[in-house]
């Protein structure tokens, strides 16, 4: 006895769903992985140009 279609059907939805969540799970932690290294360059960029400024400032105080 065969089972019915719509049973192998199910089964084949409920196995697609499940590697769907595993993939997109995966997904979201490689991006977070991703900003995470690049907010440590991103911060650091922010901090580079803040002591810039903060150099012209006093380069425009001392004229």
């Amino acid at each position: 006895m065969t089972p019915k279609p719509r049973l192998l059907l199910r089964i084949l939805e409920t196995i697609i769903h499940w590697v769907w969540s595993v993939l997109f799970f995966l997904t979201v932690l490689s991006l977070l992985f991703l900003a995470n290294h690049y907010w440590d360059i991103i911060l650091a960029m922010v901090q580079t140009v803040h002591s810039l400024v903060l150099k012209g400032a006093e380069l425009l105080r001392a004229l």
